[in-house]
C-alpha cells in the first residue's frame, strides 16, 4: 500500500544555504531587497526587464522555493545581500 505524504509549505521550501550566486545574481537579489521593482532593478544593473524576470525565476528553481516572497527571504535569511 501506498501512504500518502503531506508536506507543510515551510517543509517544501527548505532553504539553499550554500548556493553559489553570480555577481548580477546577488547585485539583483540586494536592489529587490532593498524595495526595487523589477523594472528599476533591470534600469540600475542595465538589464533587459526580461533577463531579470527570468533570473529571479531561476533562482526560485535553484532554492527549491514556491515564490518571489520565498526567495527574499532566503536572501535576508542567508545573508547572500
Amino acid at each position: 500500500m501506498f501512504a500518502a505524504t503531506f508536506q507543510t509549505e515551510e517543509e517544501q521550501d527548505r532553504p539553499a544555504t550554500k548556493l553559489q550566486l553570480a555577481p548580477v545574481e546577488r547585485a539583483l537579489l540586494r536592489l529587490m531587497v532593498n524595495g526595487y521593482t523589477s523594472e528599476e532593478a533591470s534600469a540600475a544593473l542595465g538589464i533587459a526587464p526580461s533577463e531579470t524576470c527570468s533570473t529571479l525565476k531561476q533562482l526560485q528553481t535553484r532554492c527549491g522555493v514556491s515564490n518571489f516572497t520565498r526567495l527574499i527571504v532566503l536572501a535576508i535569511l542567508n545573508a547572500w545581500v
